[in-house]
């Protein structure tokens, strides 16, 4: 069986995994703890359409003119930004260079630091990430920058 079968869901590795429920079989993510949760129905459901439509390894482009930066919440824009491109890496007892961007006191220090701002940015004052991926959205990068720059608030 292939990891996965463009087309075909039922043929691929990735589903019987992630649907997986006897824990002497391999499970993904693995068993829950404090970093990996179970995937929601929701997610799965998104992989399974994802493998039905080809399973293609296309990026989105974000909207650009109607990117939102003079109020820039924590908990509206940060934290989703961090959750969506960093804290597989930045979290939970593994997290890669001692940073945790799973919280907002890991996320402020960072910023603080110059290094969450800087390395989003690919300016080439900091390593460049995400690593081995695709450097983030224009928008989002201009919302992380607003955000430090109102002070990197938990708001």
């Amino acid at each position: 069986m292939e990891i996965v079968k463009p087309g075909k869901p039922g043929d691929s590795e990735i589903m019987k995994v992630i649907n997986q429920t006897d824990p002497n079989e391999k499970i993904m993510p693995p068993p829950p703890d404090s970093v990996n949760k179970p995937l929601t129905a929701e997610q799965k459901a998104m992989i399974e359409k994802w493998i039905s439509e080809g399973a293609y390894n296309n990026s989105c482009t974000q909207d650009t003119a109607n990117c939102v930066t003079g109020v820039v919440s924590y908990s509206l824009d940060i934290s989703k930004i961090m959750s969506t491109n960093c804290v597989g890496c930045h979290s939970g007892s593994n997290k890669k260079g001692g940073i945790d961007l799973s919280n907002h006191s890991g996320v402020k220090s960072a910023a603080v630091s110059g290094k969450l701002y800087n390395s989003v940015a690919w300016n080439g004052k900091a390593r460049n990430m995400p690593e081995n991926g695709s450097k983030l959205g224009s928008c989002d990068i201009k919302k992380i920058q607003s955000w430090v720059n109102a002070g990197s608030p938990n708001n």
